[in-house]
């Protein structure tokens, strides 16, 4: 069992880089697609905010994921009615069951994945907590031939490298949920996600993600993707 200890939400914000002349992009993202590949399942924390048109998401989450497409993700804290004690379970399709928090638990609900109730306010779904969401968003700037910058550094005290993407096409932009700018941080370690932090065209951030206690291969049970089942993080 790989683990990458528990990060401060603070520190895991803080990236410190520099130029990298050993490795490519083509080499970076050829890692991080093997380890992806050579998972089985993990438990992660996530920490993210969310803008849209001055409105602000914060959410801490504890997700559990297996493959092939079983995500359980639970809100330990949020700021949205609702939000703190929360429980979302997909398991592939286009549907999420789970309940809201708070005097709300005890309605079972099932949803499809574009329903606000399941969205963040940018609407992002739950497929987004997943590592491999990144990997095929990291390809779809790649397949766009976008300008792209990779740089090493520190995130959270984590040795990492740290790859940007950017663009100024606004049919592009259109299509990317009007982000111009997406940043990755993957731990040098296990060649899994510190970070990801996405901009607006006027330089407006929308996402700040860190993710944190992660732990691969730990055997998440098949139960972990029922509703009702009550979760420790290991």
């Amino acid at each position: 069992m790989k683990r990458i200890h528990a990060l401060s939400l603070v520190a895991a914000l803080l990236a410190v880089t520099f130029p990298v002349h050993a490795d490519d992009t083509a080499a970076a993202v050829a890692r991080w697609d093997a380890s992806w590949a050579a998972l089985k399942d993990c438990y992660n924390g996530c920490h993210s905010v969310i803008k849209k048109g001055g409105k602000v998401e914060d959410r801490t989450y504890r997700v559990w994921f297996k493959k092939p497409m079983n995500l359980r993700s639970e809100v330990v804290k949020g700021n949205r009615s609702g939000d703190n004690g929360s429980v979302a379970v997909w398991t592939g399709g286009d549907r999420v069951t789970g309940h809201q928090g708070g005097i709300l638990a005890g309605i079972s609900l099932s949803l499809t994945l574009d329903n606000p109730k399941a969205t963040s306010i940018r609407g992002g779904t739950i497929r987004d907590l997943q590592f491999g969401r990144m990997l095929e968003v990291i390809h779809m700037w790649l397949n766009a031939k976008a300008k792209t910058t990779l740089t090493s550094g520190t995130v959270g005290g984590h040795a990492a490298t740290i790859i940007t993407f950017t663009s100024d096409n606004k049919d592009f932009i259109a299509g990317n949920n009007n982000i111009a700018k997406d940043q990755f941080a993957y731990d040098n370690q296990v060649n899994l996600p510190l970070q990801w932090q996405s901009w607006e065209p006027d330089g407006t951030q929308a996402v700040d993600s860190s993710y944190y206690d992660i732990k691969v291969d730990i055997g998440v049970p098949d139960s972990a993707f029922q509703v009702k089942t009550r979760m420790t993080p290991p």
